[in-house]
């Protein structure tokens, strides 16, 4: 299998985990779209793919980027940042309790196999308020 299509089946498990949780109106694997409406929602971005150097191993490293946006609508931003950031917890929580991803991925002396890195508010439209959770996922591959 390719690294890149083991980043592919990476980003779907996450998507699957956030379907898992039951508390989100959709969860997609896409750029987020502005237009769609229903709320609460979570949107799996692809970030980035880093190939990493491992001293003496036959095997690829490989790190994933992914942002995790989670979009809540209320007229009042501070009970709409507080939802977020209850949501935000609740992902964090699901992401990390399967955090090789189904075997995808690996603890690597650069980084454990899945991380969630940050999270932060992002830029908001009201009534929508947005927070972004960047996730880091490690994996090798075996040259073909």
């Amino acid at each position: 299998m390719s690294a890149i299509s083991t980043a592919s089946n990476i980003l779907n498990h996450l998507v699957a985990t956030l379907r898992t949780l039951d508390v989100f109106a959709e969860v997609s694997l896409a750029a987020p779209d502005a237009t769609r409406t229903p709320t609460p929602r979570a949107d799996v971005t692809f970030e980035g793919l880093e190939r990493l150097a491992l001293d003496d191993a036959p095997e690829q490293a490989w790190r994933l980027a992914a942002v995790v946006r989670i979009t809540v609508r209320d007229e009042r931003n501070d009970d709409a940042l507080r939802r977020a950031i209850d949501l935000a917890g609740l992902v964090t929580d699901a992401l990390l309790t399967d955090r090789f991803r189904g075997g995808r991925c690996q603890d690597l002396p650069r980084g454990r196999a899945t991380v969630v890195t940050e999270t932060k508010p992002a830029t908001s439209r009201r009534p929508e308020t947005e927070v972004r959770l960047l996730v880091n996922c490690h994996y090798t591959e075996v040259p073909e």
